[in-house]
């Protein structure tokens, strides 16, 4: 199995044992980890502010940070 295809299977496996939806915000979580093992792995220096610039080019490091505002606090 290839590197990708690990990924969005590990995604769907998670995703349904939850029973969250593809919209969910749980999904985008993890959408956003599996982007930042993908911008690590071909730069291990890479920062959270990288992979937003690499994956979320619309959107700003604060944009993306409030999407999850008040989880886990």
């Amino acid at each position: 199995m290839e590197f990708e295809d690990v990924l969005e299977a590990s995604k769907g496996l998670v995703r349904e044992e939850m029973g969250w939806s593809e919209e969910c915000p749980e999904v985008d979580a993890i959408d956003l980890a599996m982007n930042a093992l993908r911008v690590l792995l071909a730069n291990p220096e890479a920062s959270f502010a990288d992979v937003v610039r690499e994956h979320y080019s619309d959107s700003g490091v604060d944009e993306i940070k409030a999407w999850w505002s008040g989880w886990g606090k």
